[in-house]
């Protein structure tokens, strides 16, 4: 047959113009099929569903930034309130183990 190759007795075509009709509808389904498989083509819903993840997992990170900030802020203003905290009992137990002397 001229134009196609023959592999182990079976007759492929060399191009689109000798395949037959039904030999391109099962190829370009195959071909649509892996496609999607391979992720080269995405179908709408599921680039929906993609987007609308990645619109709640920004604001998920938004929030927790946020809220991250806050817990700084308040671990830093509790650090200062403890070392105040400890200097003043430090300069209590002074002035006890001072109150005494008369030196």
């Amino acid at each position: 047959m001229p134009g196609s190759v023959s592999v182990d007795g079976i007759t492929i075509p060399t191009g689109l113009a000798e395949m037959s009709s039904t030999g391109l509808l099962i190829t370009l389904v195959a071909f649509f099929i892996i496609s999607v498989v391979r992720g080269w083509l995405i179908v709408k819903i599921h680039y929906d569903t993609a987007i609308k993840r990645a619109e709640t997992a920004e604001a998920a990170v938004a929030t927790l930034t946020a809220t991250n900030a806050v817990q700084a802020q308040t671990i830093e203003k509790q650090t200062a309130v403890g070392e105040t905290v400890v200097r003043v009992m430090n300069s209590v137990q002074e002035a006890r183990a001072t109150a005494g002397d008369t030196t």
